[in-house]
């Protein structure tokens, strides 16, 4: 026990906390990009992947694949242009500009 005279040493806490990043959150993305949304079949033993149907937003895609039992892949696509500056060949990854979705999902 100690009395409110005694100075107390201060000791550095090595479990100071740190701030933490939520699991949930993905990180924004650039609105110039365009994400396709595909809906899988379940995998069979071969282990390969089959994109089952595309769908134009993720909130369609999270109930087609609810619906199905299913798993949700997004692509982005991207262009490649190539750069030549003096004896330097560089390639430049662009992403492609959105453009319409259309949904293929059978109204149910």
């Amino acid at each position: 026990m100690t009395s409110a005279t005694e100075p107390t040493t201060a000791r550095p806490d090595s479990t100071a906390r740190q701030p933490k990043r939520r699991g949930g959150r993905r990180p924004k993305l650039d609105t110039s990009e365009r994400v396709r949304f595909f809906v899988a079949k379940p995998s069979s033993k071969s282990g390969s992947l089959t994109l089952e149907q595309e769908l134009a937003s993720e909130p369609e895609a999270l109930v087609a694949a609810f619906k199905s039992d299913s798993r949700i892949f997004t692509v982005r696509e991207f262009t490649d242009t190539q750069r030549i500056e003096g004896n330097n060949v560089s390639l430049i990854k662009e992403p492609v500009a959105s453009g319409p979705r259309v949904s293929t999902t059978n109204a149910s």
